[in-house]
Order: C-alpha cells, then structure tokens, then sequence
C-alpha cells in the first residue's frame, strides 16, 4: 500500500493515478478527497498533517510514502518515523541547489536532512519550477491579455507538475533503484516569460503581450497573495534566473521512460483556464 499526501495537489493527484494505473493500492490522504474523484483502487481519507491521530490512520498498513512539504508536515513525519513504512518520495524543491538563499530552498532542505537521518529508504524528487505558476496570469490574459512580471526576458526550464508526479511514482514502485537519489527534474525546453506567454496566445489563438514591470510592483502583487517568506522567495528566485544565461536541463525521461512534456502540451491541456 502507497499513502499520498497533498493528494489532490498538482503533483500529488498524478502520482495516485500513475500508482493506480501500475495496479498498486493507493490511499490518498488530503484534506478535502471530495473535490476529486479518484477512481477504483484508491482509498480516499480526509485528514490535516498536524492532526496525529489522522496520521496514524492514513499510515496503516502502508509501505511507502509520497510526501509533500505542507503545514504540519513535521508533525507527520514523526508519525511516519513510528509506523511501519519502509520507504518515502519527498516532492523537495531544486531551489536547494541554486547558489541563492530563499525560504523555499532552506525549509525543503530542513525536511531532507530529517529524512536522511531516519532509518527509511529515502528518494527526493528535487522540482524545478512549475508550468502551472503559469496559472497565475489568467486573470489578466481573460482581462486585457496584458502579462505583467518582472524580469519578462529571464529564461528557466519549467517542468509540468505529471512529469513530476510520473517521476515519484516510478521511485515509489522501484525503491531499491532509487534509494538515496535526489535527481533535479526540469522541462525539456528553455523559455522566458516571453515565450511562454507567445505559446499560450498560439493556443489560444488571440493576441497576448508582456509588460515588463518594476521589481517593487512585483513584490506588492506577490505579498498581497502569499505570505512574506514565500513572496520575497520568488523575487529573488526571479533575481537570479535573470543572471542566468542559459539554464540546465534535466528532464524525467530517464526515470519514467517517457518523453518529458512541453509548454505547449501543459498550455493546451489547460487552455480553458485561460480562456
């Protein structure tokens, strides 16, 4: 039996349909399973990572753990030490080892070293930024088609949230193999913002523009819709991604077997969203 957590999350739903589709049970531990309906083959359970009772439940039975970093996740940890789990996939962050300081990367390598020092097969699955913050300019393409950002020129290689869930459950399915690795995962492609919203306008067929905008503008939209911590950790992963000139590329092939997705894959599959 396989628990994932964050299991209606971007990542997290794709590794319980992956987990499925291979034939393994799945408990799918969440705060709201209702909002997804997650087929034959996968017990949902409803509980908070804080709440140690609910833990302990998710945890019966259970061999290996896909874990994602939420509030409460170290509450839950010490309950996955005490249960009978062999092994965990942790979704950690490749801003660990980027040679910038931000919030993001130090909690993720918090949660890293705690799993390290257990006695648990361990495999983190180190992302690099998703194609779905893509998600966050819908409002204004739905408005005026008008993408404001800072840093529009900087380039990265962002990397579709099932790529990474397809990765976590190969590791989850084959432990022995992926026991002690940390594999960064990107996207195949290096794109700015510029060309990820010239993508976005071809699929949806209707001009879009970017307006680069001041870093101070940025950073007042960004702590209006997320705590401090996590806003001044996006500049300044922004900051850094514009001294780049030309990003590393890792993709998931060679742990999943299949070509990695594009933007434009992620772009038409979510066209709605922007429409």
């Amino acid at each position: 039996m396989h628990l994932v957590t964050g299991a209606t999350g971007n990542v997290g739903q794709r590794v319980v349909a992956r987990l499925r589709a291979e034939g393994s049970p799945v408990r799918a531990f969440c705060r709201h399973p209702e909002r997804l309906a997650f087929g034959p083959g996968v017990e949902p359970m409803a509980g908070d990572m804080a709440d140690a009772a609910a833990a302990r439940a998710a945890l019966l039975g259970v061999d290996g753990v896909f874990l994602v970093r939420t509030p409460g996740v170290e509450a839950f940890w010490a309950e996955v030490e005490r249960s009978a789990a062999q092994h965990v996939v942790f979704l950690s962050s490749g801003a660990i080892g980027l040679p910038v300081e931000t919030h993001i990367g130090r909690a993720h390598a918090e949660t890293e070293a705690r799993i390290r020092a257990s006695a648990l097969r361990w495999g983190f699955v180190r992302a690099g930024g998703f194609m779905s913050n893509a998600l966050r300019w819908a409002p204004a393409i739905r408005g005026d088609g008008v993408v404001r950002v800072p840093f529009a020129d900087a380039r990265s290689a962002p990397v579709d949230p099932r790529d990474l869930g397809d990765a976590a459950a190969a590791m989850l399915l084959d432990p022995e193999r992926h026991s002690g690795s940390s594999p960064e995962i990107t996207g195949p492609e290096v794109l700015s913002t510029r060309d990820q919203v010239a993508i976005l306008s071809e699929v949806l067929g209707r001009p879009l523009r970017v307006e680069d905008v001041p870093e101070s503008v940025a950073e007042a939209q960004l702590r209006g819709a997320m705590p401090a911590p996590m806003a001044e950790s996006i500049l300044a992963l922004m900051r850094y991604g514009a001294s780049v000139p030309e990003p590393s590329v890792r993709t998931a092939q060679a742990i999943t077997g299949r070509p990695p997705r594009t933007f434009a894959q992620w772009a038409w599959d979510h066209r709605e969203a922007f429409a």
